[in-house]
């Protein structure tokens, strides 16, 4: 089997998100992933490059606007912009955002925030946030291939997988069974998110698994167990 599949969809995870210094966002409220795979204790690249970014705006956009802006900016900026919108809490209140990931450094984001102030978004100021953790929405396009009957991996990054769950998961009830889950299986170094597709007979649940050399027989196992605990 080797279908690829190119849809719209919705993740959903948790991590930490630390508010960026303001002089590099033109004093508007930037938060920043802690870590990128927050369940994940590999190696990553020691330099120190943004993350992924969240600028906090006044109100939410549509999915169209922001890829148009994204669109716009890519050409007018001349730089490879991966932006979509986002939702997370700050401060126990959830907030529209738009998500920024993949700029070489911070030297962009001037830029970038005023060229999106010129297309008309108005963003929240930066007051000081201590590190927290937030539950985080992307809306995104997911590129994936079926390499077997309802499991998938992700074409622009070989090292994350997803699985299809038969029905949604609520995030708490989810995060309990990855623990769960982490606690008993020998090989638990993993990070694991919710993920929803948009398809033509409608919604597909999946689940997100990120891992470094994951086997086939891994993801296999982490789907068993989790679906044995949710049915437990």
């Amino acid at each position: 089997m080797n279908t690829r599949i190119e849809v719209s969809g919705i993740l959903t995870k948790k991590e930490l998100l630390v508010a960026i210094s303001p002089e590099m966002g033109n004093m508007n409220l930037i938060l920043e992933t802690a870590h990128a795979f927050p369940g994940y204790h590999g190696d990553f690249p020691e330099e120190k490059v943004p993350g992924s970014l969240f600028l906090v705006t006044k109100k939410k956009y549509s999915k169209e606007s922001t890829i148009r802006s994204a669109m716009a900016l890519k050409k007018s900026l001349k730089i490879d912009l991966d932006m979509v919108s986002a939702r997370i809490s700050v401060q126990n209140q959830e907030v529209p955002a738009l998500r920024i990931k993949g700029l070489a450094n911070y030297s962009f984001l001037p830029q970038i925030i005023d060229a999106l102030e010129d297309l008309g978004y108005r963003f929240e100021r930066y007051r000081p946030i201590e590190t927290y953790q937030s539950i985080i929405e992307v809306k995104k396009e997911f590129f994936v291939k079926e390499i077997e009957n309802g499991f998938f991996m992700d074409m622009n990054d070989s090292e994350t997988h997803y699985f299809k769950i038969e029905k949604e998961i609520k995030w708490d009830a989810f995060e309990k069974a990855i623990v769960n889950i982490k606690f008993n299986i020998s090989d638990n170094n993993f990070d694991a998110a919710l993920a929803s597709i948009f398809r033509s007979n409608g919604i597909q649940d999946l689940v997100r698994i990120y891992k470094k050399n994951l086997s086939f027989v891994e993801l296999k196992n982490i789907k068993y167990k989790l679906c044995e605990y949710l049915h437990a």
